[in-house]
């Protein structure tokens, strides 16, 4: 059975400090919700098209880290979802909303259970 959960995030402002230019570029965070009850906190690093990253679901604690791909045209994403142990347990395939010169302004897209 694959459970199928929709998930959104919009950009919040970024926290972390970079200090170089082209770092800015790459190194995304993230809040919104994963299916219709969960709060979550995301952070999003892309070196070329190669993403990586890891978020948290906000109230419960559960980290969980992802790596995957940016499609060549940049409006997608494809992700595997990994647990606290590193065991693979999702897909997901996003579509990247980006506005004029806002790169990533939020992301949509579908969480599929290995």
């Amino acid at each position: 059975m694959i459970l199928v959960v929709l998930l959104s995030f919009s950009v919040e402002k970024v926290l972390a400090q970079i200090e170089e230019e082209e770092s800015k570029k790459s190194l995304f965070y993230y809040s919104g919700k994963l299916g219709a009850a969960s709060n979550i906190q995301l952070s999003l690093q892309l070196k070329g098209f190669v993403a990586s990253g890891s978020y948290i679901i906000d109230g419960s604690g559960d980290f969980f880290t992802f790596e995957g791909r940016l499609t060549f045209d940049k409006d997608g994403l494809g992700l595997r979802v990994f647990d606290e142990e590193n065991n693979y347990i999702a897909s997901i395939e996003a579509q990247v909303l980006t506005q004029e010169e806002n790169f990533g302004k939020e992301i949509e897209g579908i969480w599929r259970n290995a």
